[in-house]
């Protein structure tokens, strides 16, 4: 089932303190273009939940503050202006 998301389509998600902006529209069902804005303690009070996503790299270019990925144990911080990826 495809779906029209227009550009600047807002999602949030309260629990996470996590806002979803997409970048559509979709043209692409393979690949989902959004920016997350997270306040402060998002995502879920500091934490993401542990997820894996097999079918997609996560990039993330931080804009302001900063965020810590841990993969596998291992931890990167990404301050302002840093950008990283987190594989499939």
């Amino acid at each position: 089932m495809q779906t029209d998301i227009t550009r600047g389509t807002r999602l949030r998600n309260t629990f996470n303190k996590e806002t979803f902006v997409f970048a559509g529209p979709v043209d692409d069902s393979e690949v989902a273009r959004f920016g997350v804005i997270l306040d402060q303690g998002g995502s879920g009070g500091g934490n993401a939940v542990e997820h894996i996503h097999p079918g997609a790299d996560e990039h993330f270019t931080v804009k302001s503050g900063r965020i810590k990925i841990v993969i596998e144990g291992n931890e990167q911080v990404v301050e302002s202006g840093g950008h990283a990826v987190v594989p499939r």
